[in-house]
């Protein structure tokens, strides 16, 4: 770590490193922000799917059951 801040502090200069800093933390917040919006939204969009979750979950019972011959469903049946 120190070494790659000596060698940022060579390149840059003194001058660069408060701007830098500030750009970094800046960029964090945002970073931060965008993430709490991704999740609120994630949030209500999982809350929203929940009944359409019920339903695809029927659907592909009754897919199965097509697609399953009629007399493997007598034998379960029976």
């Amino acid at each position: 770590m120190l070494l790659v801040g000596g060698v940022i502090l060579l390149v840059f200069g003194g001058a660069w490193l408060p701007k830098l800093a500030r750009n970094l933390g800046k960029t964090k917040v945002e970073v931060d922000k965008a993430k709490a919006e991704f999740e609120s939204t994630k949030a209500e969009l999982t809350e929203a799917a929940g009944p359409l979750t019920d339903v695809a979950t029927t659907v592909k019972k009754v897919d199965q059951t097509l697609k399953t011959p009629a007399k493997a469903i007598v034998k379960k049946n029976l």
